[in-house]
């Protein structure tokens, strides 16, 4: 699978790299144009579109393409957010690319795939979200403060406990008839 992966963008006499290439620039600009100016802030939950391009990615190309996309992902999102780029956060985004395409690259029956597309989201939020991110944004903005770990991994529980189906709901209904499309429309 990882090398079949890796093939995806070598740029050999049949061309097939040179498209996976653009098309993976292309979502990569989605991915930026999602976070940056698609995203629903309310004054308790922060919901953003940005994992669909990525997933995308993941399932079009596989593990390896969807791990080495969420490095540009990653940096171009914060940069364009203004927030500033924290090095730290990219192996996590690139530990959700390579779910992505562990779980959604091949070719799987609709409900197979749905299947899928639930569980890679459910192990996203809880490994990358509620454990990876919370540790990150733990030691880099709150340690040595009053507040602990654990106050803020319930109110991460909390929001991401909400925002699972959303997400889920979401990737199985834009991603994965997205990924039907390209693979009997333009390939």
């Amino acid at each position: 699978m990882f090398s079949r992966s890796a093939a995806e963008l070598s740029l050999g006499k049949s061309g097939g790299g040179t498209k996976a290439l653009a098309v993976t620039g292309m979502l990569i600009a989605v991915y930026v144009l999602l976070e940056v100016f698609a995203p629903i802030n309310t004054e308790w939950l922060k919901l953003n579109f940005g994992f669909l391009p990525l997933a995308l990615i993941g399932a079009l190309y596989g593990p390896v393409v969807g791990a080495v996309a969420a490095i540009p992902c990653d940096i171009l999102g914060a940069l364009f957010k203004g927030t500033g780029v924290n090095f730290a956060f990219t192996p996590i985004a690139m530990f959700e690319g390579l779910v992505y395409g562990l779980l959604l690259y091949g070719r799987f029956s609709r409900r197979e795939l749905a299947l899928r597309g639930a569980f890679a989201q459910a192990i996203v939020v809880i490994i990358s979200h509620m454990i990876f991110n919370t540790t990150a944004i733990y030691f880099f903005y709150y340690f040595g403060t009053e507040k602990t770990f654990w106050s803020l991994f319930a109110a991460r529980a909390i929001k991401n406990a909400i925002e699972l189906p959303l997400d889920i709901l979401l990737l199985t209904a834009v991603v994965l008839p997205l990924k039907d499309f390209y693979f009997n429309r333009l390939n």
